[in-house]
């Protein structure tokens, strides 16, 4: 990602020009029915990961802890310059660069990068990672269901064919169920952006001891019955908007 510019950059390596590819990507979402709404897939996949109709709405609408979320952010704009082959110290520097932090905090999160580079790079992901001969960052999305769009950004995606969705902290058994969901959305919204279908995806654990990588079915019918339930889910939302 080019950090004066927050927009999809590709990494490759490939020019050629794809008038077809281009055209999906700057077609506007079909107007039929008319979305009046928005909804982060994020919130669509933890609202239903949630117990009973109040915790969908605290689901949706409080915020996660602001420390964890910083880190989060700044493991996340090192992983967007990363061209996981050169040295990465470059690249921590410039996710630092844009955060508000104090000198203390910084040495730990270039320490916490250095860390997530060495675990890529010791991972087979790493070596898919350094030769892929088209890599795109932060894939801005829309989908639309129900009269409602569903808007995301993919982590990453390996030669059209790869899903990332890179993931810090100690997930439970609910967040790995949500980030399952949340993948198979964006086999969804891969297909709809560039007619591709998904052929592997991973949800990409940096932090902890327990396996690095876990792998998410994205064949058909996944991507089709996740959007499903995420029609179900805003159904629910916009219940409780109504009602309270």
């Amino acid at each position: 990602i080019d950090p004066a510019n927050r927009t999809a950059s590709k990494t490759p390596l490939n020019h050629t020009f794809d008038p077809v590819l281009l055209q999906r990507r700057i077609r506007p979402v079909t107007p039929r029915p008319v979305a009046s709404k928005r909804v982060a897939a994020t919130a669509i996949t933890k609202a239903e990961g949630a117990q009973g109709l109040d915790q969908v709405a605290v689901a949706v609408r409080v915020p996660r802890a602001f420390g964890a979320r910083d880190r989060g952010t700044v493991i996340h704009a090192f992983l967007e310059r990363w061209d996981f082959k050169r040295d990465p110290a470059e690249s921590i520097a410039l996710a630092l660069r844009g955060a508000a932090v104090s000198e203390e905090i910084g040495l730990t999160l270039t320490a916490d990068c250095l860390r997530v580079a060495g675990k890529i790079r010791e991972h087979a992901l790493g070596r898919k990672l350094a030769d892929a001969k088209s890599l795109e960052r932060e894939v801005p999305f829309l989908l639309q269901t129900d009269g409602v769009l569903i808007s995301g950004a993919i982590d990453a995606v390996i030669d059209n064919a790869v899903l990332l969705d890179f993931k810090t902290g100690t997930p439970t058994e609910t967040d790995r169920a949500q980030h399952r969901l949340q993948l198979q959305l964006y086999a969804a919204a891969l297909e709809s952006l560039t007619g591709h279908r998904a052929q592997e995806a991973y949800v990409v654990y940096v932090d902890g001891d327990g396996e690095f990588t876990e792998g998410v079915d994205v064949a058909e019918p996944q991507p089709r019955l996740a959007l499903e339930r995420a029609s179900a889910v805003i159904k629910s939302m916009n219940t409780i908007g109504q009602s309270t």
